[in-house]
């Protein structure tokens, strides 16, 4: 099986909450590392945070605090992993199950990390996390505004290196609307598709 196809079907089953099955798609594969293209550390990380956000606490909070750790089966998890556990998306994931799961201050210092960053996919996951923390301030992430972000987002594109910059865009002009949340399991779907989307290039 190609690897691009084992990384769709990998988050697909995962989205569909079947994680035994997703991580088992993993075991005994080869990934090549090509320039530019997709990294299975990625997808990995993706696959044990949609884990995270749907287990119940005590499974949770392991994979919360183990996710950086190799597994045995699995050469790619040896080293590589710090970049992909800390993509906004995938530090939205781990401090909701930190705040659900009785860490909130945990969450909270995830938070403040995100907060010390400046571009927008760090600000609209962290709105996000600022409201399952139910920090106080959490109205108060606001996106620098530009005349750009007031015109209309358009079409979805078809090339994968645009969706993500597209789904940011999109959460943009929400926020500055006022809306700045979704249910957590639209969530959930979005972040899986738009980070494939994002490596599958």
């Amino acid at each position: 099986m190609p690897a691009s196809l084992v990384y769709d079907l990998a988050l697909s089953e995962a989205e569909a909450g079947a994680f035994d099955k997703a991580k088992a798609l993993f075991a005994n594969r080869f990934f090549p590392r090509e320039e530019g293209g997709t990294n299975v550390r990625q997808v990995w990380i993706r696959v044990r945070a949609l884990e995270a956000v749907q287990a119940p606490c005590s499974d949770a909070l392991k994979i919360v605090d183990h996710v950086g750790e190799a597994v045995s089966n699995l050469d790619f998890t040896r080293d590589g992993l710090a970049p992909f556990i800390d993509a906004p998306q995938n530090q939205l994931s781990f401090g909701s199950v930190e705040a659900r799961c009785g860490r909130k201050e945990a969450a909270s210092k995830r938070l403040e990390r995100m907060a010390r960053e400046t571009d927008p996919a760090n600000r609209v996951f962290g709105a996000k996390l600022a409201r399952c923390c139910r920090a106080r301030t959490w109205r108060n992430w606001k996106l620098p505004v530009s005349d750009r972000d007031r015109q209309p987002v358009g079409r979805r594109p078809s090339r994968g290196s645009c969706i993500w910059n597209w789904a940011i865009a999109k959460r943009r002009r929400r926020c500055l609307k006022q809306r700045c949340y979704c249910p957590i399991a639209i969530w959930r779907i979005t972040f899986a598709r738009t980070a494939l989307a994002e490596i599958k290039r």
